[in-house]
């Protein structure tokens, strides 16, 4: 299909612009685990049951604990960032060919603005590759899937949802940006949380990826 109708270019972070089969996002997700241990002096088995709760209910780990405990948000942030992002391979082809895209380039992650920084330095970005990051506190710790996220990101980065595209790991986030009229790339993985929602089919994935740079360099700057 051709992209020439697309002016806005939307790409998840975690095991999106970074691939998953780097093994780096596993570290994040421990360290949450941790975070509850300690600040809750539980024992870790316990802390990851009462961690996977929060996530369930909530979207996300950070989510629960405002929501529940109203932690301290930079510090719970600097707590998981103490993880290796030497482990994110340098991927110069990708970064060229998002420069070569045409039109707004933005990310759009349930995570940290700051998480996001360190990822995207060691992917190779220079600083002024995305017009905006779109983190947890743009959507006001109300996370992917739910469409109040979606509708806060486009009302905030003045977003058409019919002229856009969004690049996802995640089956259930595709699906609600799809319901809201942007067209879909996912991200193809092996990890559990790129196939949870892919249950009832994938009808609403315009185009499965395995690999971005060869997609973009490919198939979208190609048929722009």
């Amino acid at each position: 299909m051709p992209f020439s109708d697309i002016d806005t270019w939307v790409f998840d972070l975690d095991d999106t612009l970074y691939p998953a089969s780097s093994n780096f996002f596993p570290q994040v997700a421990e360290r949450m685990g941790l975070y509850v241990a300690e600040t809750f002096d539980l024992p870790l088995d316990e802390a990851k049951l009462e961690q996977r709760r929060l996530f369930l209910e909530y979207g996300t780990t950070l989510s629960g604990l405002v929501a529940e405990h109203g932690i301290e948000i930079d510090a719970y942030a600097r707590f998981l960032m103490q993880v290796d992002y030497g482990r994110i391979p340098r991927n110069p082809a990708l970064v060229d060919a998002v420069a070569r895209l045409p039109g707004r380039v933005l990310v759009f992650t349930n995570g940290f603005r700051e998480h996001a920084h360190a990822c995207l330095d060691q992917l190779g970005f220079p600083p002024d590759s995305f017009e905006a990051i779109a983190d947890i506190r743009t959507i006001d710790f109300k996370p992917k899937p739910r469409p109040i996220a979606f509708e806060t990101f486009f009302a905030e980065h003045r977003v058409d949802p019919t002229r856009s595209i969004f690049f996802e790991d995640s089956p259930r986030n595709l699906r609600t940006a799809k319901d809201l009229g942007m067209k879909t790339a996912h991200i193809v993985t092996d990890t559990a949380w790129g196939n949870m929602g892919l249950e009832d089919g994938d009808g609403f994935i315009d185009h499965s990826v395995v690999d971005l740079s060869t997609f973009l360099t490919d198939t979208v700057l190609t048929n722009v």
